[in-house]
This record gives C-alpha cells, structure tokens and sequence, in this order.
C-alpha cells in the first residue's frame, strides 16, 4: 500500500472511529504509536497549566508597542514568531466568524427580532444551531 493511502486510512479511522476504537486497533496495529499518543496525553495534561500561562504572557507580550516589549522569560524567539503567526491566523478567524453572523443587512443574526409570527419557540435544525437565529420564522398553527 502506497504511504499516501495509508495516511489517508490512518486519518479516516482517527476520526470516524471512536477513541476507544481506535485505541483497540492501534494497540494490535501500531503499539509504538499509540504509545506517544498517551505519552503526548499525559504531557499536555502535566504541563498545561505553563503552557497556558505561557501563551498568555506571548499573547500580552504581542499586543504591547515595541518600545514596552518585554519578552517573557522562558521564552524562546522561535515561540514569539510561532505565537505572533497563531494570533494572526486566529485574528481572521475570529473575524469571519463574526462577519458570517450578519446578514446582508449588515444585521447581526443573533439580534434579529422576529415578527409576530414567531411564537417564541425555537425550530431545531438536525444540522445544529436553530433556525430562528437565521431568521426563519415559523407561522403559528391555527
């Protein structure tokens, strides 16, 4: 089997299979895999607390002026580039999200009033969010 198929299997059973599953197959597939996946699991569960402080000192140490620049100290220049492309790309992200939520109006979804049709229930979409934030309003039954 060619590396590229076997990537693209490795990718499908991660996430159409569930964890458990997936455990299972890779403990009799691929044990040496399975064990930096735990590996990795109990590293982030130990050290998150510093990442996550950390991330916030680069994140503050970012959104300063130059001139008050003061790099956090167990922080390498590589993370500061690294953290100065995540904010970027998170920025826009975030940004589109929000922008999505207008209609062509310029109205925000989430504010939309609704007319008197609407009898203050909300119609569950099977996709996910419900449909009034999208403005359908359904007529009352009569």
């Amino acid at each position: 089997m060619s590396e590229s198929i076997a990537d693209i299997n490795r990718l499908t059973l991660q996430l159409m299979v569930s964890t458990t599953k997936y455990k299972k197959y890779l403990a009799k597939q691929d044990p040496s895999l399975l064990e930096e996946i735990e590996r990795r699991g109990r590293d982030l569960g130990k050290y998150k607390s510093r990442i996550t402080g950390l991330s916030r000192d680069l994140i503050a140490y970012i959104g300063n002026d130059e001139e008050d620049r003061v790099a956090p100290a167990d922080s390498t220049t590589e993370l500061v580039e690294i953290m100065d492309r995540f904010v970027n790309v998170a920025l826009a992200h975030v940004k589109t999200l929000d922008e999505t939520k207008m209609d062509e109006s310029g109205r925000d979804l989430e504010e939309t009033q609704h007319t008197d049709e609407y009898d203050g229930e909300s119609v569950k979409s099977a996709w996910g969010p419900t449909l009034h934030r999208y403005g359908y309003t359904p007529k009352k039954q009569t």
